[in-house]
């Protein structure tokens, strides 16, 4: 997560590269008065450290929209290793008694709740970097790299400060249940799947961490501990297709809240066979086939929602991962977080690409048909309605029809999502819905509007590389580099985590364009190094584990790097990595985050060797990528430029 740091008294950083940190956490109740306590201390005593000031920061820093390992983190400092027990015992004393968030990374000194100490990066330089991860190698030649963890590490060369730690051998949790996967990471606690010990059947821990926020005033134990009393309040009504509750233990500083696992397939993974990312031109039967199989999904989402709705509860947070479609054939619902009993006053708002802000001001059934129509144009196109555009069922539908499917499932979703929705009318037009054959025109679009005149490919990266600003400090055309400079570059470079046109592609573009094309050379190995082999062939990983085919932080831009520096040398390797670019749906429409870009790449590629394959997913992209030029009313300059390349390569 992107945070703004302050940093203060950096001409004392000591001289290292690599060395004992300090972490000061807090809570978001008393983060204010133990930066009043701990600034003076280090500016009296000339001590290197960052902090975070401003006041929203704070609050990502502390909820469980930070990753695990680095929630809490208030003040970093610096010390030298004259000083470091001292600051330590010094921090341990000015800060006794105060709470704070434990901090996973780090261990903490003595028995304070918020000094904390880890081994990690001081000052980074081109060297220290392997694949984008700082790096230290022993005498030895042991690896030790410092990445984000969840847990305190140190080389296996570096003597820790304290003495070692007393495992506690007694774990009712450790005794009882043993833990088989991690199911979901947050920083307020994951979910683990585990396996009760002595009846051998699978459950599921939610753990909560304390003092972590969800929002501004409500801790993430609050949620989880409201969830486990509805859960015990609907079970004692005798309510099923829900978590069941076992217990609740606390066990260290946390609270553990066990269910029995509901077996099965999340919603989401569970549509992904049947959404228009599986349709293909081609086959207009099996598309037919695949839709009228979505609506027998929607009979059982319809008949889930009026089962809950009967038994008096309002789900709230309508989401396809909060679904599970068990082996049952039933409909699961798995996270009564922000569920509520009908009657009662929703505990908290939710905002997200399902639930818009406005409808946690309706009446809770209505709210959730809302929802249940967004989730829809959410399964089956990855669309959602928003409090800016609401032209998604007109886009489903055009969609369906440019695929040979008639249906009037724009009307059904579009009386969910109107203020007169009732269950009676939902049943009603339930009942009618249906799917038929139609021919279909593929023509490519012809537009009227011209295409503006043709921007160089280093330009348009110029525009779109905003990462390049930080390295102009460095480079100017025609100027050779200092050794200074190219350290400086390196680090950049190293530093870099958008691996896109946006991010270090990008740079590499630029950088030879101006004649530094050994530097180029090091950013582009940089990149192919840290390409992620998957079952789908190499791909870029972005934030969340998820891999992004576009120009602006994914293969394309990689692709279209490599074409730009040497598209002879890097021939075999652009084939290879365009087959994971085969697809006839992007979520998006536009150039740097969308299908124009895609295609556009893949119609680079065309310059080598064409295949009917490459030229289906093409047409199938722009043609989409129409569809919502047209509902959107957006400028067609983009679309315009890669329909140009697209009669250019098929004109041939």
């Amino acid at each position: 997560m992107s945070l703004t740091y302050t940093y203060r008294n950096i001409e004392y950083l000591p001289p290292i590269t690599f060395g004992f940190k300090i972490h000061v956490s807090a809570t978001f109740q008393n983060y204010e008065y133990v930066l009043e306590i701990v600034k003076p201390y280090l500016e009296e005593k000339k001590i290197a450290y960052k902090f975070i000031n401003n006041r929203e920061d704070v609050y990502k820093a502390f909820s469980v929209h930070e990753l695990a390992g680095e929630c809490g983190k208030l003040i970093t400092i610096y010390p030298s290793s004259l000083i470091l027990m001292d600051t330590l015992e010094d921090l341990y004393q000015l800060l006794k008694n105060l709470d704070g968030i434990y901090i996973l990374s780090d261990r903490p000194y003595k028995d304070s709740s918020l000094v904390f100490y880890r081994f990690g990066l001081f000052q980074d330089s081109k060297d220290i970097f392997q694949n984008g991860v700082p790096t230290v190698v022993s005498l030895d030649g042991e690896e030790w790299q410092d990445y984000p963890k969840t847990y305190f590490d140190l080389p296996s060369w570096v003597a820790d400060i304290q003495p070692a730690q007393e495992e506690n051998k007694e774990s009712y949790l450790g005794d009882t249940y043993e833990v088989i996967s991690v199911l979901h990471q947050s920083g307020g606690g994951n979910i683990y799947l585990a396996q009760d010990k002595k009846f051998g059947v699978p459950t599921v821990l939610k753990e909560a961490r304390p003092n972590i926020l969800s929002f501004y005033d409500i801790e993430k134990k609050e949620l989880r501990e409201k969830e486990y009393e509805l859960a015990l309040e609907l079970q004692s009504r005798g309510v099923e297709r829900l978590i069941t509750p076992i217990e609740k233990v606390d066990e260290w500083i946390n609270t553990y809240y066990i269910y029995h696992y509901v077996q099965g397939e999340s919603l989401t993974d569970f549509c992904k066979k049947y959404g228009i990312n599986s349709y293909s031109r081609e086959h207009k039967q099996k598309n037919l086939n695949l839709f009228r199989e979505f609506i027998g999904l929607i009979n059982l989402l319809v008949n889930t929602l009026s089962y809950f709705h009967r038994a008096g509860l309002v789900l709230n947070d309508i989401h396809p991962d909060n679904f599970v479609v068990g082996t049952d054939g039933q409909l699961h619902f798995i996270d009564l977080e922000n569920s509520y009993l009908y009657g009662d006053k929703s505990f908290t708002g939710i905002t997200s690409k399902i639930s818009l802000k406005r409808w946690n001001f309706l009446d809770g059934k209505q709210a959730d048909y809302h929802k249940l129509g967004n989730m829809l144009l959410f399964l089956l196109a990855r669309l959602s309605i928003s409090e800016e555009s609401q032209v998604e069922p007109s886009i489903l539908d055009k969609m369906l029809k440019s695929y040979g499917i008639e249906s009037n499932l724009l009307d059904f979703i579009t009386y969910l999502l109107s203020e007169e929705v009732d269950l009676t009318g939902i049943t009603t037009r339930l009942d009618s819905l249906y799917a038929k054959s139609i021919s279909t025109n593929e023509a490519m679009p012809t537009l009227s509007q011209p295409s503006k005149k043709d921007t160089s490919f280093v330009q348009r990266v110029e525009y779109m590389c905003s990462s390049f600003e930080k390295y102009k400090v460095y480079v100017s055309d025609g100027k050779n580099l200092s050794v200074r400079s190219e350290d400086g570059i390196m680090r950049l470079m190293n530093s870099e985590q958008n691996l896109g046109i946006n991010g270090l592609s990008g740079v590499v573009v630029l950088l030879h364009s101006k004649g530094y094309h050994t530097l180029a050379l090091y950013g582009l190995e940089m990149v192919l190094n840290r390409l992620e082999e998957t079952e789908d062939g190499l791909q870029v990983q972005i934030e969340g584990g998820f891999y992004s085919p576009y120009v602006f932080n994914g293969l394309s831009g990689v692709i279209q790097m490599l074409y730009y520096v040497d598209k002879e040398k890097y021939r075999g390797l652009i084939l290879e990595l365009r087959k994971s670019l085969y697809s006839e749906f992007s979520q998006y429409e536009d150039y740097a985050k969308g299908s124009l870009g895609v295609a556009d790449t893949l119609l680079l590629t065309a310059n080598y060797r064409k295949n009917k394959r490459l030229e289906r997913c093409v047409k199938s992209l722009i043609l989409n990528s129409f569809i919502y030029h047209q509902e959107r009313k957006k400028p067609l300059d983009e679309l315009s430029y890669v329909l140009s390349h697209y009669h250019k390569v098929y004109s041939c």
